[in-house]
């Protein structure tokens, strides 16, 4: 436009007008470039002042800050040499002490920024549970509980103002912002892909009788992905079939009952392992015996890691001389034929025993030569040496086998015979290969405790909640709102034989009441120091009894906007969690300040270089399009100039 206008003017006199018109459009655009210009240099210079001096936030601290708002080094240093903060919670001592923290070599702390990410795996301590980055509990001596949790689950790729203390535990750090400690503990572990062994059980003859000899095949198989280790292979039989240690050199049997592996061992994923067993049909039948071969081991699928196979025993023929013959058999029966009874008197086999000469001639018998049976006669059945008769058991030959104690022992307590009425297996999945009175049958760790050295062995802990307002039995993962009633429930189970006396049931309140208050406890007591805690009095609980307790809250009729603290990112953040055994989490509606504030932290961080480069190019983009208008109008003044005094152009 600004060319053709110039370009034409020697023609046409009368575009004069136009460049005229054109010209007071320029010096307006002139002035708004002006002010752009003005401006964004006015910005430059306050996103540098910020970058240089960053505001502060109007909430830094929380709670959950070990030393409550941290403080520089002089700070800290004067927090640990009295024990206290400024809230007056003094235990600094025992704390910091529990992480070989003192003082003395606080005192040679080094200033330095620590960086969140998945890879560095920095761990942050602090004083309330918020049930996020893997967090875990420990016990301080002389302290109270604190909570170990990812950095990074905090606030991923960030950088943290901290000192670096070197201790006799190792590197430990002290943010600056809350006083709270940080361990490094190395690169998180790939978790292995997982193993799953198979068990497969075949026998050459599914159809026995009694004496038959079976041989059993086991096939061991790890069809997962991962290694298999500590496998121990077990094949337990019963009454009536008895193991055979026929090629069990290297894997002898435990007793006639039980088969297993020598020692555990370890499987490659895709290996296979084949062994064979042969036993001994004593039932009589008709009857089916089964025996089952297994794998111990926890692998991602238990229900392939047994395998039974049945055989079925017929009862024997019932005819003399045919006993080697199944009932069933078509041979096992009787001939009609009426036999000739020839004479049994020695010397005349070759009359009939109807003929009148088949007489026995009367004479003195012999006597029986044996010592102590010589008044028998000779022909006398009972003259004959007597033969005991041993126990067949292996391990109890020197018993006769009418003995009471010639019976196979238990598989499951080698101190019991198999119809011992104790001889029993143990009900709990995993330990059947224990008998059920063995001091190992039972579903949990009587001496366990947790990380925060609390006694929880053998106790289950659940919670729930519901939304009495909005009618919601499960209120977990829901969204509450303003004035809405919430009742959290807590149970205890002592899985234990024991009765569990002195138990404490106690929930940490922190979380909740930044955006509800507490309408009913059902009793517990309340204290805020160091955290917002709930504590029930002492009980006993019976074996298999279960206690619960509930807490009614009310969600806040105007819900606060207060600012996360810099020091926990997760407080104040619009959402109600606490955790007893299970994590409950109720969402809650956001206000606008809040939906700001969280959706700000979740924009891309850009670093002073990035923002270097984007003002510098901005600043040159907005400067160009002023000068250029400014040298545009004065290239117009100059050619209305020209033009008015009849010089052309």
């Amino acid at each position: 436009m600004f060319r053709k206008l110039i370009s034409n003017l020697p023609f046409s006199p009368s575009l004069i007008n136009q460049v005229s018109f054109y010209s007071k459009r320029l010096k307006k655009e002139q002035f708004t470039r002006r002010i752009g210009l003005i401006f964004t240099a006015f910005a430059i210079i306050v996103q540098t002042l910020t970058v240089l001096a960053p505001a502060k936030p109007t909430l830094a601290a929380s709670t959950n800050d070990i030393i409550f708002g941290g403080g520089d080094k002089a700070g800290i240093q004067r927090a640990l040499s009295s024990g206290c903060d400024s809230r007056q919670r003094c235990d600094l001592k025992a704390i910091f002490g529990a992480y070989g923290i003192t003082s003395t070599n606080f005192a040679n702390a080094k200033a330095e920024s620590i960086y969140s990410s998945t890879a560095n795996n920095y761990w942050s301590i602090g004083r309330a549970p918020r049930g996020y980055g893997g967090e875990v509990s420990r016990s301080i001596p002389g302290g109270p509980t604190v909570y170990s949790r990812t950095l990074h689950g905090w606030v991923v790729n960030h950088n943290w103002p901290a000192y670096r203390v070197e201790t006799a535990q190792g590197t430990r750090w002290v943010l600056q912002e809350c006083g709270n400690i940080v361990t490094k503990e190395g690169v998180p572990a790939t978790p292995a892909p997982p193993a799953d062994v198979k068990v497969e059980k075949t026998v050459d003859k599914p159809v026995v009788k009694r004496g038959d000899k079976v041989s059993y095949t086991i096939k061991l198989t790890n069809i997962g992905k991962g290694t298999a280790k500590n496998v121990l292979l077990t094949d337990t039989t019963v009454p009536g079939l008895e193991l055979q240690p026929d090629g069990l050199s290297t894997n002898p049997l435990v007793t006639v009952m039980r088969w297993q592996t020598a020692k555990r061992f370890n499987m490659a994923p895709g290996q296979s392992l084949t062994y064979k067993l042969y036993a001994i049909v004593r039932s009589t039948g008709p009857t089916t015996l089964t025996n089952k071969a297994c794998a111990d081991i926890l692998d991602i699928n238990v229900y392939n890691n047994c395998d039974e196979v049945p055989v079925t025993v017929v009862a024997p023929c019932a005819i003399a001389g045919k006993e080697n013959l199944s009932k069933s058999d078509p041979n096992c029966k009787t001939t009609s034929v009426t036999p000739v009874v020839k004479c049994a008197v020695a010397g005349k086999e070759s009359l009939l025993a109807s003929d009148p000469n088949c007489k026995t001639v009367v004479a003195q018998p012999e006597k029986c030569t044996i010592p102590g049976k010589e008044n028998l006669p000779k022909n006398s059945p009972s003259c004959k040496i007597s033969t005991v008769e041993k126990c067949a058991i292996p391990g109890k030959e020197n018993l006769t086998r009418d003995d009471t104690n010639c019976k196979p022992q238990c598989q499951y307590d080698v101190t019991l015979n198999q119809d011992d009425t104790r001889c029993v297996p143990c009900p709990i999945s995993g330990k059947t290969n224990l008998a059920a009175n063995s001091p190992e049958c039972r579903p949990c760790d009587e001496n366990k405790q947790s990380q925060d050295g609390k006694d929880i062995s053998c106790l289950e802990l659940h919670k729930k909640a519901r939304n009495i307002t909005q009618q919601l039995a499960n209120a977990n993962g829901t969204t509450a709102q303003a004035g809405d009633t919430i009742e959290y429930t807590l149970s205890v189970k002592n899985l234990g034989k024991q009765v569990r006396s002195g138990f404490v049931i106690e929930e940490n309140m922190e979380d909740v009441l930044e955006y509800a208050d507490i309408i009913d406890a059902s009793g517990a007591t309340f204290t805020n120091n160091p955290v917002k805690m709930l504590s029930w009095d002492p009980i006993a609980l019976k074996s298999g009894e279960t206690a619960t307790r509930t807490v009614l809250v009310k969600i806040k009729s105007s819900l606060p906007s207060t600012p996360a603290s810099t020091s926990d990112p997760h407080s104040n953040d619009m959402k109600l969690v606490n955790i007893y055994g299970d994590s409950v989490q109720i969402e809650l509606p956001r206000t606008p300040i809040k939906a700001v504030e969280q959706t700000i932290t979740k924009l891309p961080s850009t670093g002073l270089g990035t923002n270097i480069v984007l003002s510098t190019v901005l600043l040159m983009a907005v400067t160009y399009f002023y000068f250029r208008s400014r040298m545009m109008v004065k290239e117009l003044g100059l050619v209305r100039q020209q033009f008015n005094y009849g010089m052309g152009v």
